[in-house]
C-alpha cells in the first residue's frame, strides 16, 4: 500500500457516544442501501474533513453529533482529521483537528481530539502528508500561485457520489461543477504521476510568458502602426507648406528627401 487509504470514518456525540465506520485498506469500498440510510452522509463527511467550505452533512446527523473524523493509513503512518458539526442552521466550523503519528486511538469525545488548529492550516498539513503543494516557491511566486494542486482538487480521486454514477458524462465527483472542472482537469497530470507539480508550474510560467509576449508585440505592431500614420501625414503636411512657399530652403530639402 503506497497512498494513504481510509481505515475509519468516526462520529462523536454526546456522553462518549461513537459512531465507527470501518473501511477495508487498499480495496474499493462501495456503500449501498435505500434512500436516507446515510451513504451520502459518508462521503460529505469526508469531504467536510478535508477542510470543505460547508459542512453538508443531513440535519438528523448534525443533531446527533458534536464532532466527525477521518482515519488514515499510510503503512505504519497513520493520520486523524477531524472538525466540529456546527448546530442546524450554521454553516461550517473554523476549527479543524489534525494529528499524526502510530496506533492513534480514535477519540470518544470533543476533548480527546488533538492538533486543534484552523481550517486553512489543517488543509496544509494533509497536502503535506499527501505529497502535495511540494514545490517550496509556490507560495511566493505571483505566476506559480495561479496553479497548484490542493487537497480540495484530490477529493475527485476519493469518491465518486450517487450523482456522479448516474451522470452520463461526468466521470469524477466535480466534473459536473462548472467552477469546479477546470481546476480538476489541469491538476489531473499531476494526480495521475504523469508529471511532478514543478513541471507544470514551470509550464504554467511558460504559457504565462508567451502570453505576456503576444500582448507585447500586438502593442508593439499597434504603436508602429500609429506611427507610421503620423509620420504619413507628417509628411504630407510638410510637402504642402514646401509648396505653398512656408518652408525655409532646408525644409524643402527635407521635403524632396521624404519624397
Amino acid at each position: 500500500m503506497s497512498r494513504w487509504n481510509i481505515s475509519n470514518i468516526f462520529f462523536i456525540g454526546e456522553g462518549g457516544r461513537v459512531r465507527i465506520l470501518d473501511l477495508k485498506l487498499g480495496e474499493v469500498n462501495i456503500f449501498t442501501g435505500a434512500s436516507g440510510t446515510g451513504k451520502s452522509t459518508l462521503i460529505k463527511a469526508i469531504d467536510y474533513c478535508l477542510g470543505s467550505s460547508k459542512c453538508e452533512l443531513a440535519a438528523h446527523v448534525k443533531r446527533h453529533s458534536v464532532a466527525v473524523g477521518v482515519k488514515w493509513v499510510l503503512g505504519d503512518a497513520q493520520m486523524i482529521t477531524a472538525r466540529l458539526v456546527p448546530p442546524v442552521g450554521q454553516g461550517t466550523s473554523i476549527k479543524m483537528f489534525v494529528s499524526n503519528g502510530r496506533n492513534l486511538p480514535i477519540p470518544n469525545a470533543v476533548d480527546q481530539l488533538q492538533g486543534a488548529t484552523t481550517v486553512d492550516a489543517g488543509k496544509a498539513f494533509i497536502e503535506r502528508a499527501f505529497g502535495i503543494g511540494c514545490v517550496s516557491d509556490a507560495s511566493d511566486d505571483k505566476t506559480a500561485r495561479k496553479w497548484r494542486p490542493t487537497v480540495r482538487h484530490a477529493t475527485a480521486y476519493m469518491f465518486v457520489p450517487k450523482d456522479v454514477i448516474y451522470n452520463e458524462t461526468a466521470l469524477l465527483h466535480g466534473l459536473d461543477q462548472a467552477d469546479e472542472a477546470p481546476a480538476i482537469i489541469e491538476t489531473m497530470p499531476y494526480f495521475l504521476c504523469v508529471v511532478s507539480e514543478d513541471t507544470v508550474l514551470q509550464e504554467r510560467r511558460l504559457r504565462d510568458l508567451r502570453k505576456q509576449l503576444e500582448r507585447e508585440e500586438r502593442q508593439q505592431r499597434t504603436r508602429l502602426a500609429a506611427g507610421s500614420d503620423y509620420k504619413k501625414h507628417a509628411m504630407r503636411l510638410l510637402l504642402d507648406a514646401s509648396r505653398s512657399g512656408l518652408c525655409r530652403s532646408e525644409e524643402r530639402r527635407v521635403g524632396k528627401e521624404c519624397r
